[in-house]
């Protein structure tokens, strides 16, 4: 029974040691609206690319947590999300990059 309950607990620490994958957000208050709510309320996206139905791949960070801790910073502390909007510039789908305790905050 021991040994369950210790391998149980390795795997659930080896799923919480990584911080990089590419997993849709399923509920977010800003899916659906438009992206300049989301950067008036979190910031601008540093990039932009046109996706093949005609809306566009938008990239997001945080870049708050680099002015709190200086510059030496670990990036591990970031989120990274891409967000997918309409030619109406409207979201419609939402990914996490890179996930920290700052998303939480983000996709309320």
């Amino acid at each position: 029974m021991i040994r369950v309950i210790l391998a149980f607990f390795i795997l659930f620490l080896s799923g919480c040691a990584t911080t990089s994958f590419n997993s849709e957000v399923k509920k977010s208050w800003y899916i659906n609206r438009d992206l300049a709510t989301f950067e008036v309320n979190n910031g601008f996206c540093y990039a932009r690319e046109k996706s093949s139905d005609g809306g566009y791949l938008n990239y997001w960070k945080s870049g708050s947590v680099r002015d709190l801790f200086g510059e030496g910073s670990d990036d591990s502390l970031e989120c990274r999300l891409m967000l997918k909007t309409n030619k109406n510039n409207i979201v419609k789908e939402i990914k996490i990059i890179d996930y920290s305790f700052a998303c939480a905050t983000v996709l309320r």
